[in-house]
């Protein structure tokens, strides 16, 4: 049990992050949210700012930029699905002195298993984000819906999902209990339905819909899927449901059949863990899509634990434990050689809203697709089929 349980928390270490990238870049013309709100419900740190600020123009031809954190700021709601839940990331108007939400990876695990967790990994991380804030006005949005991998649960990837909703989208993310975290602890992997992971995500756009609050500022007839590793097949398979519009594949492979809309495929150019040749299957098969090979990038170079096996120098003091194999595993592009995390999140961010921008709202406001290599994160490879912004 104690093997399971370290295994575990290796794929889910987290520690204090942001959600913003440190780089900067040109403005881009998207519209202006508003400032005003009443105030959000408890929250537990102290509020980066008050006011999401007015984004501006710029007649220097500089290239577009997104992987700054945009002009809202961003709310965060939990939807009761049943035996599983989803949160929903969403633009926000919050009052000064309003405080987002700090998650401790600790809550993730059963409460049976929580006393025998190493204080060494388990920590604290700034989602960015403001529990139960009023929504913003300027609606409705676009969606994205993101699925996450095994072992892992629907917070993994706060530094993502919270800074695409700050680009004015609405992020759905969905526990999918049958290959999450404690599944895993408990050595209970599998089960549910056929295609369960599916069913969930589709289940979560059900409840976004039937919100009080969230469902008449969310527009689901623009709806974008993503998901990393495991949850980037389900992404894959997803995208054949008419609900989606554009799919986004990370760190994973290609389904059985390969649903022929407007797609992006991210790999880690070291990833051991889904080696890249099974990400370029997927895009080879595509018609319009962009491939973003990230350099020095691994599998795990795109979840919030990665920055804290980066900032512990590695996992090395449980080699003696698990064995140097699992230690290697969950160590996959969050050590050095490897690219520093934060580099891989910009990255990661900046393609994904200039994608959702072209695709779901306004071909004009994303700028034109290039190879960001001198502005962001150097890549191994950029590669563009057709014409993935439509």
């Amino acid at each position: 049990m104690r093997l399971r349980l370290v295994l575990a928390v290796l794929l889910t270490l987290s520690a204090a992050c942001g959600g913003s990238g440190d780089a900067t870049g040109a403005s881009v013309d998207v519209p202006e949210p508003s400032t005003t709100s009443e105030s959000p419900t408890t929250t537990t740190t102290e509020a980066p700012t008050t006011t999401a600020p007015a984004p501006t123009t710029t007649e220097a031809a500089e290239p577009a930029r997104f992987d700054e954190r945009g002009p809202w700021q961003v709310g965060v709601a939990t939807l009761d699905l049943g035996d599983r839940r989803a949160d929903v990331y969403y633009p926000a108007m919050i009052e000064p002195g309003a405080q987002t939400e700090i998650f401790n990876s600790l809550d993730v695990f059963p409460e049976e298993f929580q006393a025998f967790i190493p204080d060494e990994l388990t920590g604290l991380y700034d989602t960015t984000a403001y529990r139960d804030a009023t929504p913003a006005d300027e609606a409705p949005y676009p969606v994205m819906a993101y699925s996450h991998g095994f072992g892992a649960f629907r917070q993994v990837a706060s530094f993502h999902t919270s800074h695409v909703a700050s680009w004015g989208f609405i992020v759905v993310t969905t526990d999918h209990l049958e290959r999450g975290l404690a599944a895993q602890v408990r050595g209970e992997l599998g089960g549910g339905a056929e295609n369960q992971d599916v069913l969930d995500v589709l289940a979560a756009l059900d409840a976004l819909a039937a919100h009080p609050e969230l469902g008449p500022i969310a527009d689901l007839d623009r709806v974008a899927i993503t998901g990393h590793s495991a949850g980037g097949w389900t992404a894959a398979r997803a995208a054949r449901e008419e609900v989606f519009d554009v799919y986004l594949s990370i760190a994973s492979g290609a389904p059985e059949i390969v649903t022929q809309k407007p797609a992006i495929v991210f790999v880690g150019e070291n990833d051991q863990t889904v080696v890249p040749e099974r990400s370029y299957e997927l895009f080879e098969q595509l018609n319009d899509a962009v491939l973003v090979t990230i350099e020095n990038a691994g599998h795990n170079s795109f979840s919030d634990s990665c920055e804290g096996i980066y900032e512990l120098g590695g996992l090395d003091m449980l080699a003696e434990l698990i064995g140097a194999e699992q230690v290697e595993r969950a160590e996959d592009g969050c050590v050095p050689p490897s690219i520093e995390p934060r580099r891989s999140f910009d990255t990661l961010n900046h393609y994904t809203v200039q994608f959702l921008l072209a695709q779901l709202v306004d071909r004009g406001a994303a700028g034109e697709l290039i190879d960001t290599s001198d502005l962001i994160t150097p890549l191994a490879d950029f590669r563009v089929i057709g014409d993935p912004l439509g």
